[in-house]
Parts: structure tokens; C-alpha cells; sequence
């Protein structure tokens, strides 16, 4: 739901208890005024809290993002980078190097250690049954293991891992950077 929506939900609500108010009989006193702005400023408060999170959250990507292209030797110029979650990608076709990240590890490749890249999107079915709480369980089951197998894969040439993984969920996303990958690496 987007902020306007919100705001505007919230500001009707408003609106709609002051006019019962009104149509009540009770003239909108001081007292019933401050408990229209507490209720908006109460309901105005976790959509606030939200987008400062939000903020601080896409700036810590961007820096990490700026991170990965200095380990490679690139700028934001000159390279590519992608941060979701606790993983990331970057790519610098200058230097011919790739750094990948995923949880605390943090790998740099040569173009030539890069065996083949994937994206892949799954969903999950849902279970409907008579036991509420084991369909649940099984819904949430198959709605994590269908978020592990979506992303952004690329395979290396690596003992320790071969495979990683980047939580890139918009196709776009992953369709951009397959066209990254094979631009840089292949020469496409």
C-alpha cells in the first residue's frame, strides 16, 4: 500500500469521527479535537517508523554496493553492483573481476573462474486441509523453500563454494544483470 493511500485512509477516519461526532449532538470540543491529532498521530507513527527504516536500510545497501566495487577496483562508473538482503553481486568489466557476497563471505573471481549464472523465480502451491495449524506450517514450508530457490545463481570455480546465491526476486532485476554477465564475461 502505498503512503498517499495510507495518509488518505487515515485523514477519512478522521474525517468520518468528527462528523459522527457532529451528527451526535456534541459540538467537537477541545478534548475530542486532541484526541482526533493523537489518533493520527498514532496512526501516522508506524507508517513514519517504516519509511526511516526503509532510508537507513537502502543506505546501507548503496555503501555496501560502493564496498564491493572498491574490492574490484571499479566506481559506480565503471562497474556494476546489486545489494538485497545479506548478499550481493558486483562486476567490473575493466578489471575483469566479479566479487560475490553472501552472509559473511566475500569472494573475488577473474572473469575466467565464472563457470555459468542463472536466474530462477518459484512459487509456492498452498495446502488446504481440515487441521488448520499443519496446513499453515505446511504453507510456510513451501513459501521458504520457494523463496531459497528463487534468485540470482552464479556458478564458480570454487571447491569451497561452487554456487552462490544473490536474493534477487524482480525479474527485471535478474534479467538486467544476466545482460550485465554475458555483455562482460562473454563479450556479447
Amino acid at each position: 500500500m502505498s503512503v498517499l493511500a495510507i495518509v488518505a485512509a487515515v485523514l477519512f477516519n478522521i474525517i468520518w469521527f468528527m462528523a459522527f461526532a457532529v451528527s451526535a449532538g456534541n459540538a467537537l470540543d477541545r478534548g475530542s479535537f486532541i484526541g482526533c491529532l493523537f489518533y493520527l498521530a498514532l496512526a501516522c507513527l508506524p507508517m513514519y517508523l517504516g519509511r526511516r527504516w526503509s532510508k537507513g536500510k537502502k543506505a546501507k545497501q548503496a555503501a555496501l554496493g560502493k564496498e564491493l566495487l572498491a574490492q574490484i577496483g571499479a566506481t559506480e562508473q565503471t562497474g556494476h553492483s546489486f545489494v538485497a538482503g545479506k548478499s550481493g553481486i558486483a562486476i567490473s568489466p575493466a578489471t575483469q573481476k566479479l566479487v560475490l557476497l553472501q552472509g559473511a563471505l566475500r569472494k573475488v573471481y577473474p572473469f575466467a573462474d565464472v563457470r555459468e549464472w542463472e536466474s530462477s523465480n518459484q512459487r509456492s502451491g498452498h495446502a488446504i486441509g481440515g487441521n488448520v495449524l499443519a496446513t499453515t506450517a505446511l504453507n510456510i514450508g513451501a513459501a521458504q523453500a520457494a523463496i531459497n530457490g528463487s534468485g540470482f545463481f552464479v556458478k564458480v570455480r570454487d571447491i569451497d563454494h561452487p554456487t552462490w546465491r544473490v536474493e534477487m526476486f524482480l525479474s527485471k532485476d535478474q534479467a538486467r544483470w544476466m545482460e550485465i554477465l554475458r555483455q562482460a564475461i562473454n563479450g556479447d
